[in-house]
């Protein structure tokens, strides 16, 4: 692709984004400092559609971006390994206002710290904070004694990744509290929209060990970004359609610099 025609898709998407509206060439014109006419801009915008970049909902209309258009767009302008400071009372109303579902993961350090047997058999698994109820195992026994003064957020990861349900589920129920969930109205209106794991979106379970990084399902987009919550370490997962602007919520949590 020539650099114009990249300058060109670029603006398209950026555009596109802020307003979900198709695109023209009359438009484009006054916001790239290349001297083009719109009918050249309409050439580039012809290119574009043949190599799968662009579309045209009818033949006078604008262009707006494909998908394929849209995830190069995010992969390149966002820098989700860069952790930020972000305001936790700003995110239900700015991920309101951006239309997307938010989930914050306060990844605070919990050790399993003593592990017990009631009466009845069932053993206590004690954290530094909280403590889970499992129904008696002796190789769940022996796995969490062979990892004690290990974090929450590991055996969370050994018990899913060994399809241990019965702990994986009480371990889970001590890290949900960690977890916090905002607009969730918006996750039920994707959910009509795209092929989601809408059950695990919603009590949160995706973000319990989930990297920073950027996932794609259908029309969906996953954004995970590293965070800071009063200088807490956190992942922030936004999620909704791929045409919402992601920068613009990251950087409208952003905590301003005094």
């Amino acid at each position: 692709m020539k650099d114009i025609e990249k300058t060109i898709l670029r603006e398209v998407v950026y555009r596109y984004i802020k307003s979900e509206q198709p695109i023209g060439s009359a438009q484009l014109k006054s916001a790239i400092t290349a001297d083009l006419s719109s009918a050249t801009i309409r050439n580039y915008f012809r290119r574009l559609v043949e190599e799968g970049y662009l579309t045209q909902i009818h033949s006078s209309s604008g262009r707006i971006p494909t998908n394929a258009a849209l995830k190069s767009y995010w992969l390149e302008a966002l820098s989700y390994d860069e952790s930020c400071e972000i305001e936790l009372r700003k995110i239900a109303d700015v991920a309101r206002s951006f239309g997307l579902y938010a989930l914050l993961h306060i990844r605070s350090q919990n050790r399993l710290v003593d592990l017990s047997r009631t009466k009845r058999g069932t053993l206590i698994a004690e954290f530094e904070r909280g403590a889970a109820a499992i129904e008696h195992s002796n190789a769940i026994e022996r796995l969490l004694t062979e990892f004690l003064d290990y974090d929450i957020s590991d055996l969370l990861a050994i018990a899913q990744s060994n399809r241990i349900d019965a702990l994986y589920h009480a371990l889970w129920q001590i890290e949900r509290s960690q977890i916090a969930r905002f607009n969730k109205e918006t996750l039920i209106e994707l959910s009509a929209k795209a092929d989601i794991d809408f059950d695990r979106l919603y009590d949160g379970r995706i973000i319990a060990g989930m990297n920073s990084g950027i996932y794609f399902g259908g029309n969906a987009m996953f954004l995970a970004q590293r965070t800071n919550v009063d200088s807490q370490s956190a992942i922030l997962l936004a999620c909704g359609t791929i045409c919402r602007d992601y920068l613009g919520f990251i950087s409208s949590i952003r905590k301003e610099e005094v």
